[in-house]
């Protein structure tokens, strides 16, 4: 989720567009269209899946999730900011996957 937000221009910024900064720190807000899953976008379109626009859900973990479905495998989905807040979620697992353009993560997630 944190790559999307990091991407996502709705209200006219994001921290590659038109940057808004907060005592030193380039911010961006959950609080607007797409925030989740990505929304409106500034990048290219991608010539292979011209119909999903970039930086977003649709583009890059649905195809993964619908691949992994279709193939029988057992997923469960959590965001990458609930595992600041509960990092016991990872306990019972052995692997973790994550689909698409994870960019951003906190020190803590990295550990």
């Amino acid at each position: 989720m944190r790559t999307y937000l990091a991407y996502n221009p709705a209200g006219g910024a994001s921290l590659y567009v038109n940057r808004q900064w907060r005592d030193g720190t380039c911010v961006a807000g959950v609080r607007r269209p797409g925030a989740g899953i990505g929304g409106p976008t500034a990048e290219p379109v991608d010539i292979y899946a011209p119909s999903n626009p970039r930086q977003t859900f649709w583009h890059w973990d649905e195809p993964f999730l619908s691949w992994a479905s279709e193939r029988g495998y057992a997923l469960d989905v959590v965001f990458d900011t609930a595992l600041d807040d509960e990092p016991e979620l990872l306990g019972r697992y052995g692997t973790l996957v994550t689909a698409g353009h994870d960019e951003y993560w906190t020190a803590e997630c990295r550990e």
